[in-house]
């Protein structure tokens, strides 16, 4: 009885520690910049991105988000560790981000207006938007 009492504590520890690790994930996203990169205002957004990056990367609230490939990566500097992020934890703010500043969009973009924001509806679907609809609320103006 006493060995199936400890081998049963051995194993929950095990699966106590071993959960939070699994928790933080570097995906391997490897961006390498052949220089550092520029920074510009999204105007009226407090969201910078990146003016000379090959991909889709900004500055939010003192972390690093990239757009690639449909799928959305944290990090706390531009060089990583790089974490995914599922849709409906990115902050709204950069869902607002209007077409025009992302440096690779995916093709079908390139028929929407460049000044408005992506459509995370039809990129998410209409029970994605339902969720989230914060991220169509007005945006306040925001001096940089």
């Amino acid at each position: 009885m006493r060995y199936g009492i400890v081998i049963g504590c051995c194993l929950v520890a095990a699966c106590l520690v071993g959960g939070p690790a699994q928790a933080r994930v570097d995906v391997g996203l490897n961006l390498n910049f052949s220089v550092p990169l520029q920074w510009a205002p999204v105007p009226g957004l407090p969201v910078y991105y990146g003016t000379n990056a090959p991909t889709n990367i900004f500055q939010y609230n003192g972390q690093y988000y990239v757009f690639d490939n449909g799928t959305w990566y944290v990090a706390p500097t531009y060089s990583g560790p790089w974490m995914v992020v599922a849709p409906q934890f990115i902050p709204a703010i950069l869902l607002r981000v209007p077409v025009v500043y992302y440096r690779a969009p995916p093709p079908h973009w390139h028929a929407w207006r460049p000044a408005a924001p992506p459509r995370w509806e039809v990129v998410y679907g209409p029970a994605w938007a339902h969720v989230r609809p914060a991220w169509r609320a007005p945006v306040v103006a925001h001096r940089h």
